[in-house]
């Protein structure tokens, strides 16, 4: 691999941006990597993506806010799993308890300590 093609020396640090995968229409889909302090901090982390991409365990970082989010999947995820009064109930909590907790919030932002 020509790390010295993938990985750019700007004013902030080194960058790097690689393919991700594909969006629902076929087209490539890339995600921008940075800034890191050195070239060699740089190849690791790319090293490790390009491997996260191979197996599958790659998860790009979403900045969608919370409520768009949480609404999303509940109509296409979770409301398609469920009885209809299971999902009812769900959705009176969701709205009333869950997405006031989170609206001002991307998804990105929320951690599991709460903080």
């Amino acid at each position: 691999m020509d790390f010295d093609k993938i990985i750019k020396k700007k004013k902030k640090g080194y960058f790097f941006r690689v393919d991700v995968g594909k969006d629902r229409k076929g087209k490539r889909k890339q995600a921008s990597f940075g800034p890191y302090k050195s070239k060699a901090e740089a190849k690791k982390e790319l090293l490790k993506v390009k491997s996260e991409i191979v197996s599958g365990d790659y998860l790009q970082e979403s900045t969608e806010e919370f409520p768009a989010f949480i609404n999303k999947w509940f109509e296409t995820v979770y409301k398609r799993s469920v009885e209809e009064t299971t999902a009812k109930s769900r959705e009176n909590l969701i709205k009333n308890h869950i997405i006031h907790s989170f609206e001002h919030r991307k998804i990105n932002e929320i951690k599991s300590n709460g903080y």
